[in-house]
């Protein structure tokens, strides 16, 4: 049985007026997912979760990364060491080995603008509240870093929960209909992507809309 105490139950949480969301930077988070350890991510993802009011200094460690990603908590200590080894946490005042304190360390000047924090729902990391699994756990499970990235970058690039799902702002393409052919009084149309338009955008140096946004 583990002797570290931790401070992750969300009630906790909600005393201290967190509120329903936490932030990361976005330039530490792009930097950490280019090293490419899924690991590395989910842990970084699940102690910014457990920070206070201020979003920097933690409480939760390897036990609540393996509560809520399913990485086993000697790999979880692995992971956290890597991340204090790269300067994405350190250990804060206070630290103990069986009270762990870890502040957020970010690549950002004191005074960045607020567009670059990514704000994250706690439902991200925790699941939801009916027992749906977190995505943060599914994903790690994949062990696909990239499409964390992208889960992660898309509510920096849009507002989810108010597109419905991805916006037609971030992700679309012109597309070619053609009429092939009628079953009973139903129309058959097919879509081919509008390859003309396509590379005239890409000779012009514009940014074709279904290619991944700048975040």
């Amino acid at each position: 049985m583990s002797d570290i105490i931790e401070d992750d139950a969300p009630e906790v949480k909600a005393k201290g007026h967190r509120g329903n969301f936490f932030n990361i930077d976005r330039k530490s988070w792009a930097a950490l997912c280019d090293l490419q350890d899924i690991n590395m991510a989910v842990a970084y993802l699940v102690i910014a979760q457990g920070t206070s009011k201020d979003n920097r200094i933690s409480r939760w460690s390897a036990n609540s990364i393996e509560t809520y990603t399913g990485l086993h908590s000697s790999r979880a200590k692995k992971a956290i060491h890597g991340l204090v080894e790269r300067n994405f946490l350190a250990y804060a005042k206070y630290n103990k080995r069986t009270v762990p304190r870890y502040e957020i360390l970010t690549k950002r000047s004191r005074d960045a603008e607020r567009h670059d924090l990514i704000w994250l729902p706690n439902a991200l990391v925790q699941g939801t509240k009916e027992g749906e699994t977190s995505p943060i756990r599914r994903l790690r499970s994949r062990g696909d870093v990239w499409a964390l990235r992208l889960l992660i970058d898309l509510y920096q690039a849009q507002n989810l929960s108010a597109d419905g799902g991805i916006s037609r702002d971030v992700l679309s393409n012109d597309y070619e209909r053609k009429h092939l052919g009628k079953r009973g009084r139903h129309n058959i149309w097919g879509f081919q992507i509008h390859r003309s338009l396509y590379n005239s955008r890409r000779e012009s140096g514009r940014r074709p809309s279904s290619s991944r946004p700048k975040l």
